[in-house]
């Protein structure tokens, strides 16, 4: 089983899913000569417990799942960050005991050597391994309007079909290119952002509701005192002078 930290799909497959042969994971596509993967039946849990058995895999998901899995994934992999933590501190705790104990354990303790797997992250679509830090980045942020966290926000790389959605803290992470320029945040009723990708990793995006949708009418009003003044003074002078 290999640990995985994020998953994504770089390069979409453009072949039709229904013109593909059914087979019992999924489906067969005669382009790649493989079979592509049916994830969108599965949990959260049982597409992570597939792809950390196998590697290379080709896979069909819903939009919204890619953000659900990662979001597990982030979590799963912070329990078991603070878990490593408290096994570290014992071992160190441990290895301290003999300069406190008044006479020395006869047969010397045994080394061990405990290999941990080094996370992977894995691709879907067409996949031959982990994405290497000089090609990708990893970019995450919560994105917000002036009062509260916006939930499903489309969070795109420009002229590709690699896209994200907000989780329900406003919250996104998304693997692009090294050279990527900008950011694409979408939101119904709320003007669209592009946001330059500069050095950083994390970005605090805050959008703008529309003044305007289609079905409604603003109306802007002049401000107060001209309103009063031409209500009570320049109409009624105007219909007694004519």
């Amino acid at each position: 089983m290999q640990a995985i930290k994020h998953i994504s799909i770089p390069q979409p497959c453009h072949e039709q899913w229904d013109n593909m042969k059914k087979e019992e994971q999924g489906r067969f596509c005669q382009s790649c000569a493989k079979t592509v993967i049916d994830f969108s039946v599965m949990t959260d849990q049982q597409v992570i417990n597939y792809l950390s058995g196998t590697h290379n895999v080709c896979g069909k998901f819903d939009a919204m799942q890619f953000n659900t899995v990662n979001n597990k994934l982030y979590a799963q992999n912070l329990q078991q960050a603070s878990w490593w933590k408290k096994l570290a501190i014992a071992g160190a705790l441990t290895s301290m005991l003999p300069l406190f104990k008044a006479q020395a354990q006869d047969k010397p303790a045994q080394e061990q050597s405990d290999t941990i797997a080094t996370p992977k992250t894995i691709m879907l679509g067409k996949v031959a391994g982990p994405v290497h830090s000089s090609k990708n980045r990893m970019l995450t942020g919560c994105v917000s309007d002036n009062r509260q966290p916006l939930i499903g926000v489309t969070v795109k790389l420009p002229g590709t079909n690699t896209a994200v959605a907000t989780d329900v803290n406003g919250r996104f992470q998304i693997t692009v290119p090294q050279d990527a320029k900008t950011l694409e945040f979408d939101y119904i009723g709320y003007n669209q952002l592009v946001t330059p990708i500069t050095t950083n990793n994390y970005y605090d995006v805050k959008m703008d509701e529309r003044r305007a949708m289609l079905g409604g009418v603003v109306v802007v009003r002049a401000p107060f005192y001209k309103r009063w003044y031409y209500r009570f003074v320049k109409r009624p002078v105007k219909k007694i002078f004519g």
